[in-house]
């Protein structure tokens, strides 16, 4: 009974973390692979920890 209670907020964790982990590959992938020639066009100013 213990693992059906921990296997879908487990699995609610993974997926969280996998779709963060896509969605900041995405916004940061034009400057680092230099699709982004300027630095003024960037994330930085919507959002600048990124």
């Amino acid at each position: 009974m213990t693992h059906q209670l921990l296997l879908y907020p487990m699995a609610a964790h993974i997926a969280w973390v996998a779709f963060l982990y896509v969605l900041l590959t995405i916004v940061r992938a034009p400057a680092v692979w230099g699709v982004i020639k300027s630095k003024k066009e960037n994330w930085a100013s919507i959002e600048p920890r990124i």
